[in-house]
C-alpha cells in the first residue's frame, strides 16, 4: 500500500510521462517504460542500488 496522497501520486505519474515521453494511455509505452526500470535494476552492479545517482565508493 501506498502511504500517499492520490494527487501526489497523480503528480508524479505525470512527471515521469513528461521526462520519458511516454503516455500512460498506451500500454506498450508503459511496458517499454517497465522492462527498462527492470533491465537498469538487474544491471546495477551487486551491492549498488540503481537508484543511487552518486559515484560508487573507491575502494584503496
Amino acid at each position: 500500500m501506498l502511504f500517499i496522497h492520490r494527487n501526489t501520486l497523480m503528480y508524479r505519474l505525470k512527471k515521469i510521462e513528461n521526462i520519458c515521453r511516454v503516455s500512460s494511455e498506451e500500454p506498450r509505452e508503459m511496458i517499454a517504460l517497465h522492462l527498462a526500470i527492470l533491465r537498469a535494476i538487474l544491471a546495477a552492479p551487486p551491492g549498488r542500488d540503481p537508484q543511487n545517482r552518486e559515484k560508487p565508493a573507491e575502494n584503496g
